[in-house]
């Protein structure tokens, strides 16, 4: 029993972004757990699962896939008995295939997650989760179509469960949003960002933390087309986020923000942004990919401030930190690399500029193909 409120509390720590502070309880409850249950009981296999997601939230991609692989070992004999956490141990396991850029082996766990699913008629929320992880590989493959087929699937799943005002609706609208967008329907997009903010507010008519997302959300998409709009979006999601104490909705939306105001030419104003997003992202997930992200943000702009020593130490650190935790083949990596070469540029240092961007491509080609719209981006760079 105690086992499980320490997983539970470290569960609301994790959501909040709290990483940090999650390690800490789910330590507590594993240990609890080990102390007291037999080596293969499912409590245990849990427990694992939420360290494998907290060290996968932390970038320690090589302890989450040892957390996972030991909860699968103890639930692969008993998925008879337990399939819901077999089930959801192997959709944990594509996500992280995921972010290492290995996605066929990604696409056979989650495939294998959602045969079991709709082989027991399984439906609800495990499947909903299922259905979410699925599209995200499909979308770094560049098969965008069949992404949206399931993320559609999922969204329809969530209606039929939870009714047309569901947070969790709201949470897959958003990721629907996000693959319409990237595939050049910006209207349905829209249309889809606001659905889910107009669930959420109608839902907590107060705020809350997924309000505060889905706000920053909607500033995302209308950042590039109508910046007043986008700016009040983000102001909001910020001091939403503020009120609920929230970190990852805070840091995240300081990001957005920041990365408007540098593409309006508000370098100083976005600079402002992205070292507060910096603070609170280290003062909270020091080791998270969002993170990383930020950080390479900050060393890119760094340059504009004309800072571009200081811009060259603070991406190299992050290309050390990524390479140390095995990630040098994720977006964050290739992002710290693209600021690196454009620290290089400023300094005069045309040469290694050059073969650092070389490099960022190089990884792209290899990770996603030399036709995927990510390494067509790093080319024009």
């Amino acid at each position: 029993m105690q086992t499980d409120l320490w997983d539970d509390f470290g569960e609301v720590r994790y959501n909040q972004g709290r990483f940090t502070e999650a390690k800490a309880l789910y330590d507590r409850a594993l240990a609890m757990a080990e102390k007291s249950y037999p080596a293969d009981s499912p409590v245990i296999a849990e427990s694992l699962l939420n360290q494998a997601a907290s060290a996968y939230a932390a970038s320690q991609l090589d302890a989450a896939v040892a957390f996972n692989q030991r909860a699968l070992s103890i639930l692969r004999p008993q998925r008879a008995n337990h399939p819901e956490k077999f089930i959801q141990a192997l959709s944990a396991m594509a996500s992280i295939r995921l972010v290492q850029g290995q996605f066929e082996a990604a696409l056979t766990l989650n495939n294998e997650a959602l045969n079991l699913l709709r082989a027991n008629g399984s439906g609800g929320e495990l499947l909903i989760s299922t259905l979410n992880t699925q599209p995200m590989i499909l979308h770094n493959s560049d098969r965008h179509d069949d992404a949206q087929r399931i993320m559609q699937e999922a969204v329809r799943e969530a209606e039929r469960v939870w009714g047309k005002n569901s947070p969790m609706l709201a949470r897959l609208l958003n990721h629907l949003q996000s693959i319409l967008y990237h595939q050049g329907d910006e209207a349905a997009a829209e249309a889809a960002a606001l659905r889910a903010l107009e669930i959420l507010q109608f839902t907590y008519p107060d705020g809350h933390p997924e309000g505060a997302a889905a706000l920053a959300n909607v500033g995302d998409f209308l950042s590039e087309t109508d910046d007043v709009r986008a700016r009040a979006y983000f102001d909001q999601a910020i001091s939403m986020a503020k009120q609920f104490d929230d970190a990852l909705a805070g840091y995240s939306a300081l990001r957005s923000r920041a990365l408007m105001k540098h593409r309006l030419k508000d370098f100083v104003g976005g600079l402002s942004d992205i070292e507060s997003a910096v603070a609170l992202c280290e003062q909270h997930s020091p080791g998270g990919s969002m993170c990383y992200a930020i950080r390479a943000n900050h060393a890119n702009m760094l340059v504009k401030a004309g800072r571009p020593q200081e811009s060259l130490e603070k991406a190299q650190a992050v290309v050390i930190e990524l390479e140390r935790h095995g990630l040098a083949q994720s977006n964050e990596y290739t992002q710290a690399l693209t600021a690196k070469a454009w620290a290089q540029k400023a300094l005069g240092q045309l040469t290694e500029a050059i073969a650092t961007q070389t490099r960022a491509v190089e990884i792209a080609e290899k990770a996603y193909g030399p036709e995927h719209s990510e390494t067509k981006l790093l080319r024009k760079i």
